[in-house]
């Protein structure tokens, strides 16, 4: 440390000061490049863990939209016997059971089917305020 500031005095002095500029300014620039570095390497790592957010949300609403499906093939399923009852009494001419003496008919009224879709994925969705949402396949996969 010391040899290094008895050249910096030396430098300074007289006739070297030019070599002195010189070589502050070099270091000034290194110190430039340096910081620059550490900036783009910083955004990258930035972006890397947006876009794994970003998946990792578009994965949650592909799993909600799949279960969603699911459990409407399944509402379907179950109410496919109402549907048949229900178009064997407004279209039939044959049915002659009276609404009172339908054993089945009762539970024409009463049944219901509690449908809830799955949001949680979407809300997280539509509050991921990113530019990176609008660079994503996925996403246009998803949303179409």
């Amino acid at each position: 440390m010391a040899l290094f500031n008895k050249k910096r005095k030396l430098s300074i002095s007289g006739r070297r000061i030019s070599r002195y500029l010189t070589y502050a300014v070099g270091e000034i620039i290194l110190v430039v490049i340096g910081i620059l570095i550490a900036l783009y390497l910083n955004n990258e790592r930035q972006k890397y863990v947006e876009s794994k957010e970003l998946e990792l949300i578009l994965d949650k609403v592909v799993y909600d939209m799949e279960k969603d499906l699911k459990n409407a093939d399944l509402i379907i399923d179950t109410t496919k016997a109402s549907r048949d009852l229900i178009s064997k009494i407004l279209f039939e001419e044959t049915f002659k059971d009276s609404l009172r003496d339908c054993f089945d008919c009762r539970y024409l009224i009463t049944e219901t089917i509690p449908v809830s879709l799955n949001r949680r994925g979407y809300n997280l969705l539509s509050n991921y305020n990113k530019d990176i949402k609008k660079q994503s396949k996925k996403i246009d996969s998803v949303m179409s």
